[in-house]
């Protein structure tokens, strides 16, 4: 384009700054999908949410039963949901309804990058699939 004189040296080093930058979140999201979340991590939860649940019906042994058993199970079931949360947020490029939908956003700068450049060929937006995006 520089050749051609479509675009000057300022839009030149824009242009260039963009694609560094878009090259480092590329590299930035590579990273984030091939990070390894040991088991142990895993275990160590479950072991850790364990000793909570023992130790704090230990603690609330002087409240009455009917009382004490509905906490324990409502504070322990919050716990055991937030680990499992957290189990499916470690990974968020699988195609998964909890995952970033990339494929999407992929699309939508597609789409923007062709209405800007006036081509005609421009693809539909991604349309959801078993509700969610990917």
């Amino acid at each position: 384009m520089k050749e051609k004189k479509s675009i000057d040296i300022f839009s030149q080093v824009k242009l260039n700054n963009t694609l560094v930058n878009f090259s480092n979140y590329m590299g930035m999201a590579e990273r984030i999908k091939s990070t390894v979340f040991p088991i142990t991590y895993h275990i160590f939860l479950h072991f850790f949410i364990y000793i909570f649940i023992v130790t704090l019906s230990i603690a609330l042994r002087d409240i009455e039963s009917y009382f004490e058993i509905p906490l324990l199970l409502v504070i322990s079931t919050t716990f055991f949901l937030l680990e499992k949360s957290a189990t499916h947020l470690q990974d968020p490029f699988r195609n998964r309804p909890t995952d970033t939908p990339v494929t999407s956003i992929a699309r939508t700068i597609e789409i923007n990058i062709k209405d800007l450049l006036k081509e005609k060929d421009i693809p539909k937006q991604h349309q959801p699939e078993k509700f969610y995006l990917s």
